[in-house]
C-alpha cells in the first residue's frame, strides 16, 4: 500500500506510536514523521515532533523554519523561529535568498522591535511605518526601472 507524501519509515513510526505512545524520532527522521503526522492527523505525534524540531532551530536555519512552520501552520515552530530571528537579527548568517511574505515580515519586525523597545503599541506602529516605507521605496524603484526600460527602446 502506498500513501502519497508519507515515507514508509514515518508510517512505521506512527503505527508504533498508535500502539505504544512512544515515538522514536531523530534529527534525520523527525521532518518526515512530522509531515506524516500532520497529513494523517496524529495531533499528539505532531506536537511531539514540533517540540523536537523547535530544539533544532538556530541562527543557521531559523529563516527556513519560519517558512516551514508557516507552510504547516505550526505556531510552536513559527514562534520559536521568530524568537531566534529577533535575537540574531544583526547576524550575517541571516542574510540569505529566503523570501518571506509581507505579513511574515510585519510580524517579524514587530517582534524585533518589541525585543528592542519593550512596548507593543510603539512596535506595531513603528513596524507598520517601516513596512510602508519599504513598500513605497519598492514601488518607486519599480517605476524607475520600467521608465528606464521603456526609454531604452
Amino acid at each position: 500500500m502506498r500513501i502519497n507524501g508519507v515515507t514508509a519509515g514515518a508510517l512505521q513510526r506512527l503505527v508504533e506510536f498508535a500502539y505504544s505512545s512512544l515515538l522514536p524520532v531523530a534529527g534525520d527522521t523527525v521532518l518526515d514523521t512530522f509531515e506524516a503526522s500532520d497529513m494523517l492527523e496524529f495531533p499528539r505525534a505532531r506536537h511531539f515532533c514540533e517540540e523536537f524540531l523547535s530544539e533544532l532551530i538556530d541562527v543557521s536555519n531559523c529563516l527556513s523554519f519560519l517558512l516551514y512552520a508557516d507552510a504547516y501552520s505550526s505556531t510552536v515552530l513559527y514562534e520559536r523561529a521568530v524568537q531566534c530571528i529577533a535575537k540574531n537579527f544583526q547576524a550575517s548568517s541571516l542574510i540569505s535568498n529566503c523570501v518571506i511574505e509581507l505579513q511574515q515580515l510585519e510580524y517579524l519586525l514587530s517582534v524585533i522591535l518589541l525585543v528592542g523597545v519593550g512596548k507593543t503599541y510603539t512596535c506595531k506602529n513603528t513596524a507598520s511605518t517601516i513596512l510602508e516605507w519599504l513598500f513605497n521605496y519598492f514601488i518607486i524603484f519599480c517605476n524607475y526601472f520600467l521608465a528606464v526600460c521603456v526609454y531604452s527602446y
